[in-house]
């Protein structure tokens, strides 16, 4: 399960990267992104 939500999550991180909405905040999504799967990881186990 936790596999698959990852990659879930890759896909839209993909999606909203080729959209070119997080050029401009390049650093920040990143670490914001890394707490939605760390936080995901944590109650999914």
């Amino acid at each position: 399960m936790n596999e698959k939500q990852i990659e879930m999550m890759k896909k839209l991180i993909e999606e909203k990267k080729q959209k070119g909405n997080n050029i401009k905040n390049n650093k920040r999504p990143k670490k914001v992104i890394g707490r939605m799967l760390l936080d995901n990881g944590k109650t999914t186990q």
